[in-house]
């Protein structure tokens, strides 16, 4: 999934922290104000890494979830097959 800042994250610390709450496997810092989480699980997971975030008081304004790795590799070979 995608998540949004209201101000630029910029503090390794607070990414370090994302990275520790339970069910996220990696941390992707896109830019200044956009992450992307990805996490094992099913949508109740995601909705408790979404708990999270609030509960940490960093500011999260939007999220948005992500293509999985699934729809990337089919996307990719129909890429490769037109």
């Amino acid at each position: 999934m995608e998540v949004g800042f209201a101000s630029p994250v910029t503090d390794n610390e607070v990414v370090e922290t994302i990275r520790k709450i339970r069910g996220v496997t990696s941390v992707e810092v896109l830019d200044n104000r956009n992450l992307r989480l990805k996490f094992l699980g099913d949508a109740e997971t995601q909705a408790d890494i979404l708990s999270e975030l609030g509960a940490l008081r960093i500011g999260v304004n939007s999220f948005k979830t992500s293509s999985s790795a699934l729809e990337d590799v089919y996307l990719n070979l129909i890429k490769e097959n037109v």
